[in-house]
């Protein structure tokens, strides 16, 4: 399970406009896994699943320190 989870991030200059859209993307792709993953629940019911957070946040933010 370890190798299995992941992070990402990114730091770039964007517009109003993109940062929407950018964030509309993030809903459709959590939305779309989310369903993805019930339907395989029902339909392998018998392969081990454990509950998984999934965050995906897209935000103004200032340069951050290392």
């Amino acid at each position: 399970w370890r190798t299995a989870a992941n992070s990402v991030d990114t730091y770039v200059f964007a517009t109003e406009d993109q940062v929407r859209d950018f964030a509309q993307r993030l809903i459709a792709l959590v939305r779309d896994w989310s369903a993805e993953c019930m339907e395989d629940a029902t339909e392998r019911p018998d392969v081990e699943r454990r509950p998984v957070r999934a965050v995906a946040r897209v935000f103004p933010s200032e340069p951050v320190r290392p």
